[in-house]
């Protein structure tokens, strides 16, 4: 099955647990993972319920709208991770920009703009998706990706001088001196992201995955539209 640049191949119907306050974007949400052969296992739209429900129903992925979660959120994923260790946790924002790093820092796995363009969103859930059939020695899901992580690596190696650039708008607290030792290299990046942000190895890598995923979706997008004028 071809949806956007992501090719996936069913092996095991994937399980989804909606948590979103909006009934259209709930039915919305829900819709286009039937589209992608995903199993909708449970929905909510206040996070009590989600704290009841996730732990019986065991999704592989909890997807969450940001507006449903407390006053509290990285306790409260905390604590609903210690409940049911194995969904892989993804964030839908409404402000990509101002809301990213916070994101992340609540220990979500992943976070998704709620504004991306149907396609998009279904191929990151799809690369998402693609993840969890992979699962490493501890019996818990291996979230980094494989083939899509070499691509990105090569790309980011093979454009870093044009990603430069990008890069210090992306992640402030690093300085020019970081950015020349990244010089393109995948696990310096991430190590960089870890020390300045604190994050965890996979939430750095992640956020490289979908920076660099963005730029050449972007890239290809401008491409298109540049093929696409007249002469």
């Amino acid at each position: 099955m071809w949806l956007g640049n992501v090719y996936y191949k069913i092996q095991n119907m994937t399980r989804v647990f909606i948590a979103n306050s909006a009934v259209k974007e709930r039915s919305a949400l829900r819709l286009l993972l039937l589209n992608l052969q995903m199993e909708v296992v449970g929905a909510a739209s206040e996070w009590p319920v989600v704290i009841a429900n996730v732990p019986v129903t065991n999704p592989d992925i909890l997807l969450v709208d940001w507006e449903i979660l407390p006053a509290d959120p990285a306790a409260q994923l905390s604590a609903l991770r210690q409940a049911c260790p194995n969904p892989f946790f993804v964030l839908l924002t409404s402000y990509l920009d101002a809301r990213q790093q916070a994101a992340i820092s609540t220990g979500a796995d992943a976070f998704i703009s709620k504004f991306e363009a149907p396609n998009r969103l279904a191929d990151r859930l799809l690369v998402i998706a693609k993840s969890l059939d992979v699962w490493n020695d501890t019996g818990h899901p291996n979230h980094l990706k494989t083939k899509e992580t070499t691509m990105n690596k090569d790309v980011l190696e093979g454009q870093w001088k044009q990603i430069r650039g990008k890069a210090r708008a992306w992640w402030g607290k690093l300085t020019d001196s970081d950015l020349d030792r990244v010089a393109g290299k995948f696990e310096v990046l991430v190590g960089l992201l870890q020390e300045r942000y604190g994050y965890t190895r996979e939430q750095a890598a992640n956020e490289v995955e979908q920076r660099v995923s963005d730029y050449e979706a972007a890239l290809e997008e401008k491409n298109r539209e540049l093929a696409s004028k007249p002469r």
